[in-house]
């Protein structure tokens, strides 16, 4: 087994997670994915999904040593996460058995995109720009500062911060909703500037958020997704704040993962709702912004006058927290036809928008979900 000491190595990306408390399939009591891709090239060559990594693993490194591309008779350097290397050596098929395993430390890139991964088996819809790490690196920052400030506390929901964004020269008019001071869902909502944020009585069932919705809710550790919990660590979330964000859109489909520029609006809305906490209300109030890749980035901002508001019967929180419930079914996917394994097709050879996770590296977002169906049972060497 080779020790990795560097990043710039041809060859095949090999990753593994137990995804449990994020998909479960049939009657299944612990699911895992693992999944390959070039990372000279950013092509992905395959993915597995069974009841633990070992399992996964020796299905993905089997469909991809079969698959025409797998048939060079030289076997592949595969890199892997250390933790990983002595399972990926047990799990090498009879023709690559003489393949070299390096140890690496992949960059957060590819964390996420396992995450997007993860977010393809539950079946939620998937952008086609997905979000660089430094996209979600300033929209971490901007959630931290902003949960930090508390805004809620000054800022109750029925308050809307109407808001026009500026996001590399194209503007857009939105209204955004701090949520906490009611003491129900802590965040943000950013609505389309088009269309009223819904609600209702609290005696009817509210309505679903309108699509373009972009939201951040804020909850405890324990109450979300591991993988969700792990991506805001990676991202250099304070273990010392009791609350996490978790980030969705609302679309038409229901719950989504944020595009590119949805993390670059939401980024933008975020500090523009901090600037209307801490600024004179009845005043407009503006600020710029660099985001990732040197995009521009404006708010300009007004909390809408009391006399103007409309009636605070409508309680958009409501509507938000059931949004959020939604996100977090659809974060576990239920496999009705009980196979002991679920086989995703990942579109072999599919090539993904560059992103750079080692040197050369590239990444982009997951083809549609495939049929499904039950693969055989597989297990590594000891």
């Amino acid at each position: 087994m080779a020790d990795g000491r560097h990043v710039d190595l041809p060859g095949m990306l090999v990753l593994a997670r137990d995804i449990s408390d994020s998909v479960h399939v049939g009657g299944q009591e612990t699911v895992a994915a693992a999944f390959a891709l070039d990372p000279e090239t950013g092509l992905i060559l395959g993915s597995g999904v069974a009841r633990d990594p070992a399992a996964a693993l020796s299905d993905l490194l089997a469909n991809v040593s079969a698959a025409p591309a797998g048939k060079d008779p030289r076997p592949p350097r595969i890199l892997c996460p250390p933790e990983l290397a002595r399972l990926v050596q047990g799990c090498l098929p009879a023709d690559w058995r003489m393949a070299e395993v390096v140890a690496v430390q992949p960059d957060v890139s590819v964390e996420d995109l396992f995450d997007s991964l993860v977010g393809h088996l539950a079946g939620r819809q998937q952008p086609s720009d997905l979000p660089s790490a430094e996209d979600w690196s300033m929209l971490f920052r901007q959630a931290q500062a902003f949960v930090e400030a508390a805004p809620w506390r000054q800022l109750s929901d029925d308050v809307p911060v109407h808001v026009d964004l500026w996001l590399a020269g194209k503007s857009t008019h939105r209204v955004g909703i701090v949520l906490g001071n009611a003491g129900i869902t802590h965040g943000f909502a950013l609505y389309p500037g088009d269309a009223a944020p819904p609600g209702g009585p609290m005696r009817n069932p509210p309505n679903p958020p309108p699509p373009g919705t972009l939201v951040m809710t804020l909850d405890p550790a324990h109450a979300l997704p591991g993988h969700m919990v792990a991506k805001a660590r990676r991202y250099q979330w304070p273990d010392s704040l009791v609350l996490v964000p978790l980030f969705f859109a609302w679309t038409t489909d229901g719950a989504a993962d944020l595009s590119g520029d949805d993390v670059g609006l939401l980024t933008i809305a975020l500090a523009a709702a901090l600037a209307a906490d801490g600024g004179q209300r009845a005043a407009q109030t503006a600020g710029d912004m660099i985001l990732s890749g040197g995009r521009s980035g404006r708010y300009q901002v007004q909390l809408r006058p009391r006399s103007d508001r409309p009636d605070t019967s409508q309680r958009d929180v409501l509507t938000v927290d059931r949004a959020l419930e939604a996100f977090l079914q659809d974060c576990r996917f239920h496999d009705s036809q009980g196979g002991s394994q679920r086989r995703v097709a990942t579109g072999v050879g599919h090539r993904h928008r560059q992103t750079h996770f080692l040197a050369g590296g590239a990444w982009g977002h997951l083809p549609r979900r495939g049929a499904r169906g039950a693969a055989p049972s597989t297990r590594c060497r000891a």
